[in-house]
C-alpha cells in the first residue's frame, strides 16, 4: 500500500513536470517565437530572410498585386525572390512609394518593413487561428496578404501626369471621411525589382549605389518624406487662423501692392493690381487673387493676427510633429517659423516662402479639414490584412487625427477655395471643373519654382482632398502646372 502511494506521487510529479514542459514549449513556440526570431542577438533572422513565403501587397481593388514572392527552387536557399508589379510599363516605379522595397541585402522600406512580421508570417499575435495551428503543427510560416487603400488607376494617372517636370514632384489624395490614402505618388521613382535580387549580385549593388547617389533622390518618397516650400497654398493655414480668431471671409484686410520685409528695404509685391493693390479688400477676394502682402502682414503683425495665432492653428493641422500613417511608417514634420526667428521670417513664412516647408501629405490634410467640417481623419495606407485562406486578420477603423478648425471656419475656407477656381488664380485653367483649391508658386532659386495646387473634389460635395507639388522652372505657375494634374487625378477617382 505504501509502495503504491509512493508510485502514485512519483507519477503525479512526473505528469506535473511534463505539463510544465509542454506549457513552456507552447509558450515559446506560440507566443514568444517572434521575439526570439527578431532578437538582435539572433543571427539566423538575417540568414533566413529569403526563406519566408512573404504575402502579397495588393491595391484597394484586392486584385492588383503590387508585390509578391516568387518561388525559386524548394531545394535551394534562398527559396523566394521578391518581385514587384510589372503588368504595365513602369508599374513597379509607380507603386514603389507605397510598397517600398525588399532589397537583396535584406534592407526594407515602406509597407515592406511596416508590415514585415505579418508579411513573412512571424506575427503570432495577429495571425488567424488556422495559421497559428499550422505553425504549432510544425508547418513553415506563410505570410499574410496586405490590402492597401490605393486606387491603382488614379495612382497610375498621378505618376504619368507628374512627369510634366524632369525634377521632383508628388501627389497625395485622401478620402476626407475616412483618412484612407487613395493616391501617394512620387516622382522620380525607381524599380524595386532592380535591387531585389536574392543573389545580391554586383549589378544589383551597383544599381542601389546609383539610386542613392542620384541628386533627385528617387529612393525618397516625396509624398511623405520630403519637405517643400508650399508657396501661396500655405495661405490656407493663415486664412483658417484668421477665421478662428474673429475674422470672417468678408472681413476687409490690408492688401497693399508691395510691402517691405521687416528690417529690410527689400519689397514683396503682388502679381497683379486691383484687389491686391488696395487699402483693404474682403479676405475671400485676397485669397482668390492670392495677395502676398495680405497674408504676410496677417502672419507677422500681432495687431492683425500674428505669428503666435498662426502657429497655434498650424499645430492643430499637424505641423511640427511626425504624422503617423502605419506603425513604423510616418511622414516627416512640416514647419512654419515660430519662436525666435523674428518678424522677417514670420512675414515670408506666412505666404509660404522662407522657412515654411511642408510635405504634400500635410497640405492634403489641410485641405481635408476644410472639406470635412474642420476634422482631419488619420491618414492610413492599409485597409485589411488577410490570411492566404482569405480569413480577415486585421482591418483599419477610421480615427480622428485632429479637430483643426470649427465647422463654420471650414465652410468659409471651402467658399474661398471655390472662389480661387471661379474667378481667382486658377480660373484660367480650371473654371467650370468640379474642383476647388488654392494655388501656390514658391521661389526656390533663380531658375526653380515650387508649383502647388491644394484642394478638394467634388467642389459641391467634397469626397477627396488632395495636394500636388511639382518643381518647375522660372515662368511656371502652380495654377497652370499642378492644377491640371490634380484635376486629372480626381477625375480618375470620381469616374468610378
Amino acid at each position: 500500500m505504501t509502495m503504491d502511494k509512493q508510485l502514485k506521487r512519483v507519477a503525479l510529479v512526473g505528469l506535473a513536470l511534463l505539463a510544465v514542459l509542454m506549457i513552456n514549449i507552447n509558450y515559446i513556440q506560440g507566443t514568444q517565437a517572434e521575439k526570439l526570431q527578431t532578437n538582435k542577438l539572433n543571427s539566423r533572422q538575417y540568414q533566413d530572410v529569403f526563406l519566408a513565403d512573404r504575402g502579397d501587397i495588393l491595391a484597394a481593388d484586392g486584385k492588383t498585386v503590387l508585390a509578391f514572392s516568387d518561388p525559386i527552387d524548394k531545394s535551394t536557399k534562398p527559396k523566394y525572390q521578391r518581385k514587384y508589379i510589372s503588368a504595365q510599363p513602369e508599374d513597379a516605379k509607380i507603386f514603389s512609394p507605397v510598397t517600398g522595397f525588399f532589397a537583396g541585402n535584406g534592407q526594407k522600406t515602406g509597407l515592406e518593413i511596416a508590415y514585415d512580421s505579418l508579411l513573412d508570417g512571424r506575427d503570432k499575435n495577429k495571425q488567424s487561428v488556422s495559421g497559428w495551428l499550422d505553425q504549432l503543427a510544425g508547418n513553415k510560416p506563410v505570410g499574410a496578404n496586405i490590402i492597401t487603400t490605393i486606387d491603382p488607376e488614379a495612382q497610375r494617372v498621378a505618376y504619368q501626369k507628374l512627369q510634366v517636370t524632369t525634377r521632383r514632384a508628388a501627389a497625395v489624395v485622401i478620402d476626407v471621411k475616412t483618412g484612407a490614402l487613395k493616391v501617394a505618388a512620387s516622382f522620380p521613382s525607381f524599380d524595386p525589382n532592380s535591387i531585389a535580387s536574392v543573389k545580391n549580385s554586383k549589378a544589383d549593388l551597383d544599381a542601389f549605389a546609383v539610386l542613392q547617389s542620384n541628386k533627385l533622390s528617387p529612393l525618397t518618397n516625396n509624398a511623405f518624406r520630403e519637405l517643400f516650400p508650399p508657396g501661396s497654398s500655405f495661405k490656407t493655414v493663415v486664412a483658417a487662423s484668421a477665421l478662428e480668431n474673429g475674422f470672417n471671409k468678408d472681413t476687409p484686410v490690408p492688401a497693399p501692392f508691395s510691402e517691405a520685409i521687416p528690417g529690410s528695404t527689400r519689397l514683396v509685391s503682388n502679381d497683379e493690381h486691383g484687389v491686391c493693390d488696395s487699402q483693404a479688400s474682403p479676405m475671400i477676394e485676397t485669397f482668390a487673387a492670392s495677395c502676398n502682402t495680405t497674408y504676410a502682414l496677417l502672419g507677422s503683425r500681432d495687431s492683425l493676427l500674428g505669428n503666435a495665432k498662426v502657429t497655434e492653428t498650424a499645430k492643430k493641422f499637424g505641423f511640427y510633429k511626425t504624422v503617423p500613417i502605419e506603425d513604423g511608417l510616418v511622414a516627416v514634420p512640416s514647419i512654419y517659423p515660430t519662436g525666435n526667428e523674428g518678424a522677417a521670417a514670420f512675414f515670408l513664412g506666412s505666404f509660404g516662402q522662407g522657412e515654411t516647408k511642408t510635405t504634400p501629405l500635410q497640405m492634403a490634410m489641410v485641405a481635408a479639414a476644410a472639406a470635412n467640417k474642420g476634422t482631419i481623419m488619420k491618414p492610413y495606407l492599409v485597409d485589411k490584412v488577410k490570411s492566404r485562406k482569405g480569413e480577415e486578420i486585421q482591418s483599419t477603423d477610421p480615427e480622428v487625427f485632429s479637430k483643426a478648425i470649427s465647422s463654420e471656419s471650414a465652410d468659409q475656407i471651402e467658399d474661398m477655395m471655390r472662389a480661387v477656381v471661379d474667378h481667382g488664380t486658377a480660373a484660367a485653367t480650371l473654371k467650370g471643373s468640379n474642383i476647388a483649391g488654392k494655388t501656390g508658386t514658391a521661389e526656390l532659386d533663380g531658375n526653380r519654382r515650387g508649383l502647388w495646387f491644394v484642394g478638394f473634389a467634388p467642389s459641391d460635395n467634397p469626397k477627396y482632398a488632395f495636394a500636388v507639388s511639382i518643381e518647375g522652372t522660372k515662368g511656371d505657375f502652380g495654377a497652370s502646372k499642378s492644377g491640371p494634374v490634380a484635376l486629372a487625378i480626381v477625375n480618375a477617382l470620381l469616374k468610378k
